[in-house]
């Protein structure tokens, strides 16, 4: 494309008139041109909206980029989004909105409302699943493992199906805080059995419509062709390619927006019109951990803080759409970045960039590393090398990898972490990492989390994987999930095959455990391989895969 047709459909794409243009307050006009630049770098590709709300009031809104690469079509105010777990907030809303009605309460278990769940052994209540204390597993987690590939037609049938064959929690109710959609899920059917309505209808009519939202749909269904609505892409090898998916389940994602109509949304918290003064001032209040332990989520949306300002935000994605919606209630401002690009750090860091031009923060640049303590220069260079190694937490499913690299210590994922102690490290968050030494051998760290009130936790080092992995080969099958996954023995170890996956090298991660799709902890019964237990964070419950016989070669199904 030529230098001059970028230019034209970078101006179209920043100028684009709003549908609402006559709602729209006065410009902050210095600070327009900043914002313009940070979002320089989208023109001519998939890009993004984006608005500033003050006092209730949409002071900035504009549009960089594509809504469709393929037809040069320019992002304008009126382009929609999907803008997945956003949506989340307003389901909360809709259950308080119930609740606040009297037709259901908070503490009911859920139970009542879906019956075709598994017993628990215990109650797991309204309460706790909107603030992802419930221990609910994550049901695309759970399809996943089942044989579901990203891209496949998902219904809240397939989800509730999932759901309904694991009888195990990922904790006990209250105790943990574990982000799982399947919380949402099953909120979204409580709004439907209880009101009558699909949730789009009852959100339709109840915040949406009385809100003046016109731009806003909830249909569970994506065969719908929604007007203006961007199109999904991802890069790959720097190129944009679409990226759609085809969910039909509701309650955790699932709707379709304007920044205009989530500004709308956003005055509601300031001037209460839709659900009521009580259920908003519900909507961002937490409640702690049983053990008395802080726990940030509120009603669909995170209470946090962003340098030293409290905020009430929540991101999403779904697919090649993500959405980052911040609010500064101290100073009335609240931020959304809607884009048809998969790239949301990207546009957290963007959204952080203008947050601090209209709260007068000055430019955050990267933050130096804490000092070590002069001492550490006397600390043997050997002692990195002697902490090298995994670490399993208690409960089994928690783990970090830790070693050596440049005179530094890092974990799995390369975060690295600051010596403060001969055997003592801090990480990015200000948790302290002590690790257990018997005879000079590390045998266990303690984490402890800043400010908590829970005592530290313990990861037990576990010993390094066995050079001989075929006795690992076989059949394992995960009879809730109805599949099977096969394990074959390679030249250079093990060969994971799935049904409708490529085949994937399995990587040990310490003594019977290995990486894939989390972490696989293997069991046995007098020395012989039993099974395993899959584990990741979602799933932290754990998934039972239990060998199995089989004749001739192992089919994965």
């Amino acid at each position: 494309m030529k230098p001059n047709v970028l230019a034209c459909l970078f101006a179209l794409s920043i100028l684009a008139p709003s549908a609402r243009g006559a709602e729209l307050a006065p410009q902050q006009g210095e600070f327009t041109p900043k914002v313009d630049a940070i979002f320089k770098d989208y023109v001519g590709q998939p890009g993004c909206n984006v608005g500033v709300v003050r006092a209730g009031k949409l002071i900035l809104e504009r549009s960089y980029g594509l809504a469709d690469v393929a037809n040069s079509l320019p992002l304008t105010p009126e382009t929609r989004f999907d803008i997945g777990s956003v949506s989340k907030q307003f389901t909360a809303a809709a259950i308080l909105i119930l609740a606040d009605q009297g037709k259901i309460s908070l503490d009911d278990d859920i139970h009542k409302y879906v019956p075709e769940l598994p017993s628990y052994g215990v109650k797991v209540s309204l309460r706790q699943m909107l603030h992802h204390t419930s221990g609910i597993m994550d049901a695309n987690a759970l399809l996943r493992l089942s044989g579901w590939v990203y891209g496949d037609a998902i219904s809240e049938r397939d989800e509730l199906w999932a759901l309904s064959r694991m009888p195990t929690l990922n904790f006990a109710p209250g105790t943990r805080e574990s982000y799982s959609n399947g919380n949402y899920l099953l909120l979204g059917l409580v709004v439907n059995r209880v009101s009558g309505q699909p949730l789009g209808a009852y959100l339709q009519s109840t915040i949406f419509g009385p809100l003046g939202m016109t731009h806003t749909v909830l249909t569970g269904d994506h065969t719908v062709v929604e007007p203006h609505m961007a199109q999904p892409y991802a890069f790959v090898d720097g190129s944009p390619h679409l990226f759609a998916n085809r969910i039909d389940s509701v309650g955790y994602g699932g709707i379709v927006t304007t920044v205009g109509d989530l500004a709308l949304w956003e005055r509601n918290f300031d001037e209460p019109k839709a659900g009521g003064a009580k259920v908003m001032a519900e909507m961002v209040t937490v409640e702690p951990l049983a053990d008395g332990s802080d726990n940030n989520y509120a009603g669909g949306v995170e209470v946090d803080s962003y340098r030293g300002l409290r905020t009430i935000e929540h991101d999403g994605a779904n697919a090649g759409f993500v959405s980052y919606k911040v609010r500064f209630p101290g100073a009335g401002l609240s931020f959304i970045g809607l884009c048809n690009r998969r790239d949301l750090d990207n546009l957290t860091q963007k959204l952080d960039q203008v947050a601090d031009l209209y709260l007068g923060l000055a430019p955050e640049g990267p933050q130096p590393r804490e000092a070590s303590d002069p001492a550490s220069q006397k600390w043997p260079a050997t002692d990195l090398a002697t902490l090298s190694g995994p670490y399993l937490r208690a409960g089994r499913w928690g783990f970090h990898i830790f070693r050596s690299e440049n005179g530094g210590l890092l974990d799995e994922s390369g975060a690295q972490y600051d010596r403060i102690g001969r055997f003592e490290f801090k990480d990015a968050s200000g948790t302290t990492w002590s690790f257990v030494l018997e005879h000079g051998v590390a045998t266990a760290v303690k984490r402890t989390i800043p400010g908590s009130k829970t005592a530290p936790v313990r990861y037990e080092r576990r010993p390094p994987p066995q050079s001989n992995l075929r006795e690992y080969a076989g059949m394992y099958v995960s009879p809730e999930l109805a599949t099977a996954w096969c394990i074959e023995a390679a030249e250079k170890g093990l060969v994971l095959r799935r049904k409708r996956f490529e085949d994937e090298t399995v990587q040990p991660a310490w003594f019977d455990a290995f990486a894939m799709e989390g972490t696989a902890l293997f069991d046995r019964v007098t020395n012989q391989i039993a099974g395993f237990t899959l584990r990741s964070d979602r799933l932290s419950g754990g998934v039972r895969f239990v060998k199995a016989k089989h004749e001739g070669a192992c089919t994965p199904y």
